[in-house]
Order: structure tokens, then C-alpha cells, then sequence
């Protein structure tokens, strides 16, 4: 599988951060009960879920320390970018997993 490209996006995105839009109209919800459910299935996915819900957790803690003013928006920037790379790295690591099927 070649590399992940994209971005996650909402119907009322605006100034995204590192490929996140970070608006009222968001979907976040939705991001937190999708990883959770993939966190609850058998197999492999509960580790690649709680991978994934880690990295959700801090995104949504930096968002909540912004909103505070407690962080500036070029460290949420920063931040947030080192969060997407290893979101897209689990991922990719997913991605290159064998899946076997029972017969």
C-alpha cells in the first residue's frame, strides 16, 4: 500500500491545524467513538485502538489548553503536527498488516 495522504476535515472547517480543523462545526465526537470501537473489537485492534485514542486524548488535551489560553496556537501547531505523523504511522502500520480470514 502506497503512502496515506489526505486530511481530516469537517463541513465547516476553517483554519485547520496540521491537516486538523479545529472549528465549532466539528465532528469530534465521532473521532473519539470511531477509535473506541476499534478499540473494542477482538484481534489486533484493541492495541491499534488505544494507539490511536492516545493520540487522540493529547490532540484533544492541547485543543482544551488552547482554549484556555494556557498554549499559544504555533505550539498547538507544532504539536499537533508531531500528533498527525504518528497517527498516519499507525496507520501505515495497520495498513501493512497480513489479515487473515477464517475459513
Amino acid at each position: 500500500m502506497g503512502k496515506i495522504t489526505g486530511a481530516l476535515s469537517s463541513q465547516t472547517a476553517t483554519a485547520p491545524i496540521a491537516g486538523f480543523p479545529l472549528t465549532k462545526g466539528n465532528y469530534w465526537a465521532h473521532l473519539k467513538r470511531d477509535l473506541t470501537a476499534i478499540a473494542e473489537r477482538t484481534g489486533l485492534s484493541p492495541a491499534i485502538g488505544a494507539a490511536l485514542l492516545a493520540r487522540q486524548r493529547r490532540l484533544f488535551r492541547r485543543w482544551y489548553r488552547l482554549r484556555e489560553g494556557t498554549l499559544s496556537r504555533e505550539l498547538l501547531i507544532a504539536a499537533v503536527e508531531h500528533l498527525r505523523v504518528g497517527f498516519i504511522q499507525v496507520l501505515e502500520e495497520t495498513a501493512s498488516l497480513t489479515i487473515f480470514s477464517s475459513p
